[in-house]
């Protein structure tokens, strides 16, 4: 609500319906955002904006856009492009931004919520005031801690007070403005490093004992989700290769 309150308050003119509809309308037909700006007019509804119910049917029953939905398997990057991607990057302040969301799948806010460093076994704990709360996450691979001295971070200049929305586009704007560094497709994005991540935990053999819904909990997010948009990104010989290991178990 914040966000959407102050994209209205940027909008000229008194509060009227017409504007509110048109702002709604201005989103992808079929999108989780003109989900969410819908459910951003029922908060408005709440507080006095009278705003036309049959249009408002109209928007929710023509959004066919859900979460649960299947979607086309991203191009996730190998380990051997993540650890490409990183080293390339000159600037060692975000260097260890983009090393730390690669190691233990962060969201792009998260390195500037660390409730503390990695400890002896490599474990990262996420602050309080990240999207989803405090979490512990272990790292995927370990062996990038050392290579990329993640026992310290040393985040690049931001405003203190900047809310995660704020920091997650700070990062966004960073990586579109180096992608081309990025080899593993034509328009890569900072997510593609933790949705690697999610997947490097049901593809290795090294983390063929932790499950959907530690995953899930690592990551910050309903086991529903974690299986709806990430299990699915796995490639069939890996997924394979696990099953035959569960059968000689």
């Amino acid at each position: 609500y914040w966000r959407h309150s102050r994209e209205l308050g940027f909008l000229s003119g008194n509060v009227e319906p017409a504007l509110i509809q048109k702002w709604v309308e201005s989103s992808d037909k079929h999108s989780r955002e003109r989900t969410r700006r819908v459910v951003t007019c029922n908060r408005l509804i709440e507080i006095g904006v009278e705003l036309d119910q049959q249009w408002l049917y109209k928007i929710k029953s023509g959004n066919k856009y859900s979460p649960s939905k299947a979607i086309e398997p991203r191009d996730l990057p190998s380990d051997a492009q993540v650890e490409a991607f990183v080293d390339s990057i000159s600037n060692p302040r975000w260097k260890k931004v983009f090393a730390y969301i690669a190691t233990w799948g962060l969201r792009n806010h998260e390195p500037f919520r660390l409730h503390n460093l990695p400890d002896e076994l490599g474990y990262l704990a996420i602050a309080d005031n990240s999207k989803t709360g405090f979490r512990e996450i272990i790292p995927a691979h370990p062996e990038w801690i050392d290579r990329w001295e993640l026992n310290d971070i040393e985040l690049p200049a931001h405003d203190s007070t900047w809310c995660n929305a704020d920091l997650g586009r700070k990062v966004t704007k960073y990586m579109a403005r180096h992608r081309h560094l990025a080899a593993w497709r034509v328009l890569p994005k900072t997510y593609d490093l933790r949705h690697a991540w999610a997947a490097r935990l049901h593809t290795h053999e090294r983390y063929s004992k932790v499950d959907v819904e530690l995953a899930a909990e690592m990551m910050g997010h309903s086991e529903k989700v974690h299986r709806a948009d990430y299990l699915r990104w796995t490639k069939k010989e890996d997924i394979k290769r696990r099953l035959r290991q569960k059968m000689e178990a």
